[in-house]
């Protein structure tokens, strides 16, 4: 099917901040070190780390991580400022490794990421594992104040690495009946994505239970030929139920479109890609073809819907 360009990245990336470049990750060093002159602490850089005068260590992933979820640079300075005053007068929160199994099961998420993101984490987190090309599923765990990967050695040992992916799967899947979703439509005709979106943070990872989200929306649907769907971002699903071969062919360069602009311009980029629900699992819609450009290739019973196979 159709071939469509991608931007690819130019600029090195930071052996630290494996997800930004250097330029960015310089950008957030500096920042750090002037929020913490700001507050009276002396501090030099090391890599991913900041370290403190007196013995203390601040890691820049996370707020580095805001910062590139945030919609413009300009706000990189405010959040900064905004995380390491909250870092140096907050009340030290219950770690992970001082939860019993109780609060583990309790606090357990699943989130879907970015593979390259994930991989570049200094410790892998817990049930890491690759669902698609260029998705990962693996555990978060979710408290008053953070929502954060939780590395296979806090729950060693704690909790069965069956169970925690069960208790978190059906804590996080049970968001669908409870968080406030809101949609809109996009195409022409019968060729129409919807783009659904909220502010939760667990949006995109609902698609590991996509019909359910789409019968939330629209009421009992036919999924027998698959569920055509992109997560550019964290906080975005965008499907399309096919129904109409002639519909789906003109939708999906459309939809291709769409994840690309919203991976390289919203908040929390996810996937560019497309992907199709089928029968539980999901599977890759887009590849890139051996000139660099994006193959659209169906698998599956959406090819044969298509009669692509």
């Amino acid at each position: 099917m159709g071939l469509f360009s991608r931007r690819p990245r130019q600029e090195s990336m930071d052996p630290a901040l494996t997800f930004m470049t250097v330029a960015e990750a310089d950008e957030v060093r500096r920042l750090t070190l002037a929020a913490l002159d700001d507050l009276g602490i002396e501090a030099h850089v090391d890599g991913g780390d900041v370290h403190t005068v007196d013995g203390g260590s601040i890691g820049l992933w996370n707020v580095a991580t805001i910062c590139g979820a945030a919609r413009e640079r300009s706000e990189w300075p405010g959040i900064v400022e905004e995380h390491i005053r909250e870092l140096v007068t907050a009340v030290e929160p219950v770690a992970p490794e001082d939860m019993d199994p109780e609060q583990l099961r309790a606090a357990l998420r699943v989130r879907l990421a970015e593979e390259s993101y994930v991989r570049g984490m200094p410790e892998q987190p817990a049930a890491c594992e690759t669902i698609a090309p260029g998705l990962v599923r693996h555990l978060v765990l979710e408290t008053t104040e953070s929502i954060l990967p939780v590395p296979e050695s806090v729950l060693a040992g704690v909790i069965p690495s069956t169970e925690a992916v069960e208790a978190a799967q059906r804590a996080t899947l049970a968001l669908v009946e409870g968080v406030e979703l809101e949609s809109q439509t996009f195409g022409q005709d019968a060729a129409v994505a919807t783009v659904v979106f909220s502010t939760s943070p667990h949006v995109a990872t609902l698609a590991l239970d996509l019909p359910r989200v789409v019968e939330r929306l629209e009421g009992r649907v036919d999924p027998s030929h698959g569920i055509v769907f992109a997560v550019p971002t964290r906080q975005q699903i965008v499907y399309h139920v096919p129904s109409d071969p002639e519909a789906v062919r003109s939708v999906l360069p459309v939809m291709l479109r769409f994840a690309g602009t919203a991976y390289d311009e919203g908040a929390g980029a996810l996937s560019p890609e497309l992907y199709v629900w089928q029968d539980g699992r999901i599977d890759a819609l887009t590849a890139p073809g051996e000139d660099g450009r994006v193959q659209i290739t169906p698998t599956g019973r959406l090819a044969a819907f298509l009669d692509v196979g």
